[in-house]
């Protein structure tokens, strides 16, 4: 069983300018991300020192999956053009974080922590690690229920009293890349997220973030929050893309009426639906 929610425009996207102001548009569909990086791997042969041939190739790579083939066109792209090794260097940070990422929800690794880690979010860690399925399962169950329903404010408008992601492998966690490292934050320990697309490829795979921490020092933290679900991306790295990278896909989890989310993640608020794609701010215990 399975369930799929769409998004609203997620079917095209413009890529960084290949030469000069040009931006490229394409559907995100598998079949049409091959045949642009077939048409685009021409140009590169064709002008291999053409930095932007090498950048729109990398962007292609991303929306497919497929990261270090990515990195390794951004790579190239700098010993063209030195204009291009900022991006070059901002996809390798992202990349290695996603690796880390992967690693976590395979259960070999835990996230990093900004703070001590409440009871409820040791368990929800532990039960990734956690073998059978029936032990990571009570795990699980048992920080959901621990977990406190944390109150807020969705686009500056929008009261909810509870927040949670829609895979229950988080629940009330927001992921974070930041300084390099991956981060699982709470959000009971969360003040303010604020998301900031800069109007690229990137922004369908990790949307640029401001959080601001709660408590008394109010840390302010700038990274990435990951804009789609892990579950089939280390397939996607073996060349095997799936069709619903850029909706939602959701497939029955551990727990009863628990899923896993594949594609693009979807935040929900007093049980309604948040697509990444409709949240731009969200505060938390904002009378407080």
């Amino acid at each position: 069983m399975t369930a799929v929610c769409r998004y609203p425009d997620a079917n095209r996207i413009a890529l960084l300018p290949t030469i000069g102001s040009e931006r490229m548009v394409l559907s995100l569909n598998p079949a049409s991300l091959n045949r642009e990086a077939e048409a685009i791997v021409a140009k590169v042969k064709a002008e291999p020192l053409q930095a932007g041939h090498r950048v729109a190739l990398a962007n292609v790579r991303l929306l497919q999956g497929q990261y270090h083939k990515a990195l390794q066109q951004m790579q190239v792209a700098c010993q063209s053009d030195l204009e291009w090794a900022p991006q070059a260097q901002l996809v390798k940070m992202l990349v290695q974080s996603e690796t880390v990422r992967q690693a976590v929800f395979a259960g070999s690794i835990q996230a990093d922590l900004m703070a001590p880690a409440p009871v409820w979010l040791e368990a929800m860690m532990q039960a990734l690690r956690s073998e059978p399925a029936t032990q990571a399962a009570e795990l699980r169950l048992q920080g959901l229920a621990q977990a406190p329903e944390t109150a807020g404010v969705l686009n500056h408008n929008t009261a909810f009293e509870w927040f949670s992601d829609g895979d229950e492998r988080l629940g009330p966690v927001l992921e974070l890349y930041t300084a390099s490292r991956y981060f699982w934050l709470p959000i009971e320990q969360i003040a303010t997220v604020q998301l900031q697309p800069q109007g690229d490829v990137l922004d369908l795979l990790w949307l640029k973030a401001s959080v601001v921490l709660g408590g008394a020092t109010q840390k302010k933290l700038t990274g990435y929050v990951p804009a789609r679900y892990p579950s089939n991306q280390g397939k996607q790295e073996q060349g095997s893309e799936g069709e619903g990278e850029f909706e939602t896909e959701w497939t029955p989890g551990l727990t009863e009426d628990g899923w896993h989310g594949c594609g693009q993640r979807v935040w929900y608020m007093d049980g309604e639906a948040a697509p990444i794609t409709e949240v731009s701010h969200l505060a938390f215990n904002p009378t407080n």
